[in-house]
């Protein structure tokens, strides 16, 4: 496939994207991006996280359904050229989530609701099914998952998963404790802060609007005590649906509502990039950078970009939102 980048400007932004359209548009405000690869035409990314020395994982689906949906790795060392296959489903599911945690990657899908573990020494490990899930993020040690157990009702709920052995060498999910009862929502996006407080973006139109903050504090008291809900109390932006999220090293967090990616903190929303094809998918922050996925209009391909400060800002910038934020947040 021909590939086109243009470069617009270095103090206004980077266009990078591809003739069939998985393009993301970096509007400035200290931020400039560049395209890493693209999956087979074809093929979707359903699911993504990042591990620590930049290297990707990936669910690849095909966009028809039919041929299997794959586990995928690439690494920086080669500039992401090469893809390794670590699992195959063997049928074709959609993806829900990748994440990597201390030294493990695990990833779920929602056609099934299995969740699995690549352990260390490569082996896979089924950890058990929770129905519907959508999103999942660690903290202390514990999985967190945004899952929908009534399928086409609105009936999502976060609850934390730790971990117990199977009996057999491996580990399996414990009993889930709900933690939040959304409340008439489908499905919606959470992760963790570096304080650990519990963030989870409503659906939208259709489900619960806004992005919903609750302190440590209120999850750790809610473990197998009672359950949050998304109160106005708890409501930390007004605003439409929350495709993903992820952290910020400095406060706030990432979202993508797939037609902007955005930086939400304290002093509300601040728009960074757009998609002309809503494809702004799945989000992820490692070693000072933000990895986009994004898919074309027609969904039949993705392709993964890489966010990071411009030179003119960097020294600012330690990690994910980088030091601008930390400025903010001092101001308080």
């Amino acid at each position: 496939m021909k590939i086109k980048a243009i470069i617009l400007g270095t103090m206004t932004g980077l266009w990078v994207g591809v003739v069939s359209g998985q393009e993301l548009t970096i509007q400035g405000g200290g931020y400039v991006g560049e395209k890493l690869f693209e999956v087979a035409s074809g093929r979707v990314i359903s699911g993504w996280g990042v591990g620590p020395g930049g290297e990707v994982y990936y669910l690849e689906t095909d966009s028809a359904m039919v041929a299997p949906t794959r586990l995928m790795r690439r690494g920086a060392g080669d500039g992401y050229v090469g893809a390794t296959a670590i699992y195959s489903y063997g049928a074709a599911v959609y993806g829900s989530f990748v994440k990597w945690n201390e030294g493990s990657v695990y990833f779920g899908e929602n056609s099934g609701g299995t969740i699995r573990e690549v352990r260390v020494d490569g082996s896979v490990d089924l950890l058990g099914v929770v129905a519907g899930n959508y999103d999942g993020a660690f903290w202390g040690g514990e999985l967190y998952l945004s899952h929908n157990p009534g399928g086409f009702s609105p009936e999502n709920r976060v609850s934390r998963y730790g971990f117990l052995a199977d009996g057999s060498g491996g580990r399996m999910l414990g009993v889930g404790d709900v933690i939040v009862d959304t409340e008439g929502d489908y499905s919606g996006p959470l992760v963790f802060d570096g304080e650990g407080s519990l963030y989870y973006g409503g659906s939208g139109s259709y489900g619960r609007q806004g992005l919903y903050r609750f302190g440590a504090g209120a999850v750790m008291g809610a473990w197998g005590a009672g359950v949050l809900g998304l109160g106005a109390g708890n409501l930390y932006l007004a605003d439409g649906g929350n495709a993903y999220l992820t952290r910020g090293e400095s406060g706030g967090v990432w979202q993508s509502d797939f037609g902007t990616l955005n930086v939400i903190n304290e002093n509300g929303k601040t728009g960074v990039g757009t998609s002309g094809d809503y494809g702004i998918g799945q989000l992820a922050v490692e070693g000072g950078a933000l990895y986009v996925a994004v898919t074309n209009g027609s969904y039949d391909q993705s392709a993964v970009y890489r966010v990071v400060p411009e030179a003119s800002t960097g020294v600012l910038c330690l990690l994910g939102l980088g030091g601008i934020l930390a400025r903010r947040r001092g101001n308080r």
